[in-house]
């Protein structure tokens, strides 16, 4: 025998699915509002991993440039690198982990989202593997060849600016990297004065060329 048909009581509040599809995303502050989350296992994932590592070099240095312009060109797509020039007037140590000028005209320095401090050729290491470049690295990081590695840096390192006359285009390269992360820079506010007028570095040997 067929069981009676019991009616089902049909609520018309709407259900938790629904409220949150319904509800438009606020920006909540701190967050970036890029950022995106895991809702398959309900878990975020860490902060750190999606902000930028700070790389700091000597924007004098068409050695130096030249190497930030290679990774400018393998973060273009990534952007987990900011790049800081430690020949600025405008560099503050308190802002980069406490990092002093000295130092940072001395060698290359890396700094993690947690501050964990690198440098020499193991910041050179990071910066290539956080741009993607995992593989290269790691043949790096064996001993032998991470042995060549750090006898190289620190050669380079003594003797960068010697170096620079060898590099083709060096003062080009070397403005035009200034110049790309000063514009970057500007477009985040920084350099700018109340009424959000930002002022470029005007290269007069551009006219000379």
């Amino acid at each position: 025998a067929l069981a009676p048909f019991a009616p089902q009581r049909i609520s018309s509040r709407p259900s938790a699915a629904a409220i949150i599809r319904s509800t438009p995303l606020r920006r909540v502050p701190g967050v970036s509002a890029s950022a995106t989350f895991s809702t398959r296992d309900g878990a975020a994932p860490a902060l750190e991993e999606r902000e930028q590592l700070r790389v700091l070099y000597d924007g004098a240095c068409p050695v130096c440039s030249t190497n930030v312009a290679i990774l400018t060109f393998f973060d273009r797509q990534r952007h987990r690198l900011k790049f800081v020039d430690a020949s600025s007037e405008s560099y503050l140590p308190a802002a980069n982990a406490g990092v002093s000028h000295e130092d940072a005209m001395q060698h290359i320095y890396v700094i993690g989202a947690n501050k964990q401090i690198f440098t020499g050729a193991d910041a050179v290491l990071t910066a290539y593997e956080t741009v993607g470049l995992g593989w290269l690295v790691w043949l790096f990081r064996t001993p032998l060849l991470r042995w060549f590695v750090d006898v190289l840096y620190s050669f380079v390192s003594r003797h960068r600016h010697s170096l620079s006359r060898f590099v083709p285009g060096g003062r080009r390269i070397t403005r035009f990297v200034n110049t790309l992360h000063q514009v970057d820079s500007a477009a985040q506010g920084f350099g700018c004065d109340s009424e959000e007028e930002c002022e470029l570095p005007y290269d007069d040997d551009d006219d000379d060329e």
